[in-house]
């Protein structure tokens, strides 16, 4: 799957764009999920988010829910923003589950500028193996965590110009 966003018409306001590559639906009060088996896949999945006004993550995924895996997913991000895969903290009152997120083969390359390439937040017990983060222009980490604990990185290459992992409030 190649996704291309048409070319968006220019609002009075630039704030008035909001985009998602993908964007994964909150899930709060689901049947619980059978030995934390990913019950949303994203696989096999090539991105690529282009020069578009606002804020156009590739992948938005609300830390409330259950599991969520990517795999194989290669992402070209070329575009400025907060965050090429942004992991949202659950509204204030719920009761959600924290989801958690197992990423293999993920492949996040580009000439955008972020503050993070990949934002976990909310994420506990979460895995990223057999990854690459190549964003080589400024003021770009790597992989933020927040408020998130038992985090697993693994045999994953990142080549930012800031940190290549950053932890806040785990």
């Amino acid at each position: 799957l190649v996704t291309k966003l048409p070319a968006p018409v220019p609002a009075a306001n630039d704030n008035q764009f909001h985009i998602n590559g993908i964007a994964v639906a909150r899930d709060e009060n689901r049947v619980r999920h059978r030995h934390n088996t990913p019950y949303l896949k994203i696989n096999d999945t090539t991105l690529r988010i282009e020069e578009v006004p606002g804020s156009c993550p590739a992948i938005v995924v609300p830390s409330a829910g259950g599991p969520l895996a990517l795999e194989n997913v290669d992402i070209e991000f070329n575009n400025n923003d907060r965050a090429v895969i942004l992991g949202r903290a659950p509204g204030a009152n719920t009761n959600a589950r924290i989801r958690q997120l197992r990423i293999q083969d993920l492949s996040i390359r580009g000439d955008g500028r972020v503050d993070s390439a990949l934002v976990l937040n909310n994420a506990d017990d979460s895995r990223i193996s057999d990854s690459t983060v190549v964003m080589p222009d400024g003021g770009t980490d790597g992989i933020t965590v927040e408020n998130s604990g038992r985090i697993t990185i693994e045999k994953t290459g990142i080549q930012v110009t800031d940190r290549a992992i950053a932890a806040t409030s785990t």
